[in-house]
């Protein structure tokens, strides 16, 4: 009888049958496997390394201890020396095997999140791992720490830079600048802060909360850049520094680099930074003092002026209201308030400033400008209200210049005379004239009025008897229901904002896992990773802990991280989950 190995059975029925062809394919490669010499890889090497292997003080990194030829027995606590501190207790791990030529290799990773806290080259001393119950010691590893902005920081570190269009501006002149936030695509934004930077030589306008978000790679890698746009000017002349800038950032950064997570714990951990930006050498120039008009009130810029008024057809005594604005770039806040002069022709008002720059409905931002409003009243007939002005210097042509109105003509009609009565008769005096009685008295003067005037009472209104309040009911009824209503919506912010304050709490993700580990409905496996997540958040990242803490956390490891655990979706007794909590809680 002639037997047929599983590779040739294999190809006659896939001939025969086309449609299951890449299920037997994948049956006779098992086949093939299980009949063929297969040999496991004898040799285990364990290595260390430290990524990257220069660090800033406060800067984050990883440490790795890679398994070649087989899987760790347990996941030991590293030992670190003093200036490096864990910043997971819980390591990241992942597995890989392969098959080579018949030999079957099996790779393990395991790698801790790192942060340093002091200056100079420190060395993390051999560790000591278990696999398949034989001990293997790794090498040890050299890192520097050293205090200096231009070494290499952490992988996913944020960027932050100024730029200013200019480096040479004039005193008073504004200019725009802009901070550019660079974020690495693998991380995620929780929440950013004000951008700040050193006022001391400089008027900086607040920068906006939302940016302008695109997309650039530095270095080969990806980053989302936020761009913050304000403007700036100088207070004084000379040379100063721009900068640094910073600004406070929560970030989710994964917790291990490229390589693979362990699906069962969070793959990104919360940290705040403090990111600082470059300096910029600024010169800051005085105005010049060949050309000054001496009308020059120190605005620096470039600007147009034009104006209005209504009405244009009015009487001699009429109020005409005079709208003037000013367009371009510069200081406005600078510019005096423009107004017509009081005259022999003019009556005029004090002017006041209606507005520096207003948003369109579409929420973009429109060309600043100022305007002015005025009243006055002309005291003749006149053909014309006079042109206006105003002096500023103009940094890019670095002269002094002046803006104009152009005169804005009227057509006024004259006042009407108050007509005299004409004398009475029947007063003889020398000469044989009579004069009206009452002559040598100046008759009363008509005024027009042209303002507003107040318009008092006979009698005073807080003279006048009322009825007492208090004796209202209706007034009291209507204050008790807004007082009952104002006290409602008191209590009830209040009890929002403590609901609120509760859910925001440093331990309110220790409140969730503790109410998780008292549910009866979870496995073994998951009730131990809850377990050691609930322990790393009490302790912190500590390098001391209880020594019952630490036995949840071994059996954690154990069940969860060994290469074969039965145990890890059987339900979790109540007798030993009651002893775990009490344990954890003592």
């Amino acid at each position: 009888m002639q037997i047929q190995t599983p590779s040739t059975l294999s190809r006659f029925i896939a001939s025969k049958f086309a449609l299951v062809r890449p299920i037997l394919g994948f049956l006779s490669a098992i086949c093939y496997l299980l009949t063929s010499n297969i040999c496991l890889a004898a040799d285990v090497s364990v290595t260390a390394a430290v990524e990257p292997s220069e660090m800033r003080p406060g800067g984050y990194g990883s440490y790795v201890i890679t398994i070649e030829g087989g899987q760790p027995d347990d996941a030991p606590r590293p030992q670190l020396p003093a200036g490096i501190e864990l910043a997971s207790v819980t390591p990241s791990y992942s597995n890989q095997t392969s098959i080579i030529n018949g030999v079957v290799n099996r790779s393990a990773t395991l790698t801790w999140q790192i942060t340093a806290s002091a200056t100079g080259e420190l060395v993390i001393p051999a560790q000591e791992i278990h696999v398949s119950g034989k001990p293997y010691r790794t090498n040890e590893v050299r890192i520097t720490i050293k205090d200096n902005p231009a070494s290499p920081a952490a992988q996913f570190d944020p960027l932050l830079t100024i730029e200013t269009p200019k480096r040479e501006i004039y005193l008073g002149e504004v200019i725009p600048i802009t901070v550019n936030l660079y974020l690495h695509r693998r991380t995620m934004l929780s929440r950013i802060g004000l951008i700040e930077i050193p006022k001391d030589n400089y008027a900086i306008q607040r920068f906006p909360l939302q940016a302008e978000e695109s997309n650039v790679s530095i270095g080969g890698a990806p980053y989302r850049a936020l761009a913050f746009r304000s403007t700036l000017s100088a207070l004084k002349a000379g040379q100063y520094k721009l900068g640094p800038a910073t600004c406070e950032l929560i970030i989710e950064v994964p917790m291990d680099g490229a390589r693979q997570m362990n699906p069962f714990f969070s793959q990104s951990v919360s940290r705040r930074i403090k990111p600082q930006g470059n300096e910029i050498e600024m010169t800051i120039l005085p105005l010049p003092e060949t050309g000054k008009p001496a009308s020059f009130s120190g605005v620096v810029g470039d600007f147009k002026m034009s104006a209005t008024a209504e009405p244009r057809e009015a009487t001699v005594g009429d109020p005409i209201s005079v709208e003037i604005t000013v367009t371009g770039s510069g200081n406005f806040d600078a510019i005096p308030a423009l107004s017509l002069a009081s005259s022999d022709d003019w009556k005029t008002y004090p002017a006041r400033r209606i507005n520096i720059e207003r948003a369109d409905p579409n929420g973009e931002r429109q060309q600043p400008h100022a305007t002015f409003n005025q009243v006055v009243i002309p005291k003749k007939t006149l053909t014309e209200i006079p042109s206006m002005e105003f002096s500023y210097f103009n940094p890019e042509k670095k002269t002094y210049a002046t803006a104009r109105t152009e005169p804005i003509p009227l057509r006024l009609k004259p006042g009407s005379t108050p007509s005299i009565p004409p004398a009475p008769t029947g007063i003889k005096v020398k000469g044989g004239d009579q004069l009206p009685p009452d002559a040598d008295k100046v008759p009363p003067v008509q005024p027009r009025i042209t303002d507003i005037v107040t318009v008092i009472p006979a009698q005073a209104v807080w003279l006048t008897p009322r009825t007492a309040l208090f004796s209202d009911r209706s007034f009291l009824i209507g204050n008790a229901c807004a007082l009952g209503a104002l006290l409602l919506l008191i209590g009830g912010k209040l009890c929002v904002v403590c609901l609120r304050n509760r859910a925001a709490a440093p331990d309110a993700p220790q409140r969730r896992m503790w109410k998780q580990l008292r549910r009866a409905r979870m496995s073994r496996g998951e009730f131990y990773r809850t377990a050691a997540r609930y322990i790393q958040q009490q302790t912190h990242g500590a390098l001391a802990i209880p020594a019952t803490w630490q036995a949840v956390l071994d059996r954690n490891d154990s069940l969860n991280y060994s290469p074969a655990s039965a145990e890890t979706g059987n339900p979790m007794p109540s007798k030993e989950r009651r002893e775990v909590l009490h344990s954890i809680q003592g």
